[in-house]
């Protein structure tokens, strides 16, 4: 039985995405979108033109899976700022509060992708994982295509739950849902978050000690299995 090769993480901030932007971000796109690359709205030109407008957000993170030194998958995202234009093109009417922004309260996860070969071999999970669990925002928000059911239905299975619908832009392909979620994260003793650290009914992330920061192409130490464990300099 052939094994396949291990997968690292690396983390970036957006001034090391920059450099990778050609080289890994635009060839994982690519690979993942050639079923709808050909429409305008989600073309390559377009997408880095997204990424690179995502790069001027404060808090901006990517993290990047590779096996065999090839890019297989990556997830990024960025904090959304007190005056955040997330929320327009709701079409769901929901509590003022819900869509409310300070600048620290949500982390925006972008894109999440995996390399056709790879999917289905718990990679997107892993990947999804690595961006989030140290995040120190209360809460993350995220964006899936209503034709997409595979996604929907991984993301409902990882704890997000249903917010609503929104067209973030005019020429997008379709009405887009919406979630949002207040995600636990495992504390240092490994159990899980105690009832004082639930709020308003939503779990409130519990920020581990072992966090760890997206400095220049740091190399995770977050164990995924089958992945090789390494540490950062």
């Amino acid at each position: 039985m052939t094994r396949r090769p291990r997968v690292v993480f690396t983390h970036h901030d957006a001034q090391a995405a920059e450099e990778i932007v050609d080289g890994v971000i635009t060839p994982v796109y690519e690979a993942t979108h050639a079923d709808v690359i050909d429409d305008p709205f989600y073309s390559a030109v377009r997408f880095v033109d997204r990424v690179r407008g995502y790069m001027k957000a404060s808090g901006f993170e990517i993290v990047i899976a590779e096996a065999n030194h090839e890019p297989i998958g990556l997830a990024f995202g960025y904090v959304l700022p007190s005056a955040a234009r997330w929320w327009k093109g709701l079409t769901t009417p929901v509590e003022p509060e819900l869509i409310t922004e300070t600048g620290r309260r949500t982390f925006a996860l972008c894109e999440l992708m995996v390399h056709p070969e790879w999917q289905g071999q718990g990679v997107a999970h892993a990947l999804h994982d690595e961006l989030l669990d140290h995040r120190p925002e209360e809460r993350a928000t995220l964006l899936v295509r209503e034709d997409n059911a595979a996604a929907r239905r991984a993301y409902l299975k990882w704890g997000w739950q249903k917010i609503g619908k929104v067209r973030p832009y005019d020429d997008a392909l379709t009405t887009m849902r919406l979630s949002s979620a207040w995600k636990a994260k495992a504390v240092d003793d490994g159990c899980p978050p105690r009832p004082d650290q639930r709020a308003g009914g939503r779990v409130r992330a519990a920020r581990s000690a072992r966090s760890s920061s997206a400095a220049n192409g740091s190399v995770s130490d977050r164990i995924w299995p089958g992945s090789t464990r390494l540490t950062s300099s």
